[in-house]
């Protein structure tokens, strides 16, 4: 059956595409895409540990901070209590103090900041 006349015909390739198609596929642009997509590659992992080491060193700081406040939280109210104990004459063993300062427990200091008042004496800040 011939081809019908209003139907237009495909032109052949032009002779760039033709050459820019078999370039396309040689080694060395297949070599180049590669380097060009490692090096790509390499800026994107690079910029994403980047990334991840400021938000893990920043993650850090608010842990050290909050661990740097509770300590001085505690290490204040240690030290309120000692001041209560010795301002009312109380005496107070260094074994006492020991065990006072080195408290971190925020509900036993609160307790004790409550009772330095209300003690005769230091052993019954224990009990």
């Amino acid at each position: 059956m011939p081809p019908r006349e209003d139907h237009a015909t495909v032109p052949e390739a032009p002779r760039e595409l033709i050459e820019l198609a078999s370039r396309i596929a040689t080694d060395a642009f297949v070599q180049e895409f590669n380097a060009r997509a490692a090096e790509t590659a390499r800026q994107a992992l690079v910029a994403l540990t980047t990334a991840v080491a400021r938000e893990s060193q920043s993650a850090w700081k608010r842990r050290r901070w909050a661990e740097a406040w509770v300590e001085g939280w505690a290490e204040g109210q240690a030290r309120a209590v000692l001041a209560g104990l010795r301002s009312r004459d109380l005496s107070v063993s260094p074994q006492a103090a020991e065990q006072i300062e080195s408290c971190k427990d925020f509900d036993q200091l609160a307790a004790w900041v409550a009772k330095v008042a209300l003690v005769g004496q230091v052993d019954e800040m224990f009990g």
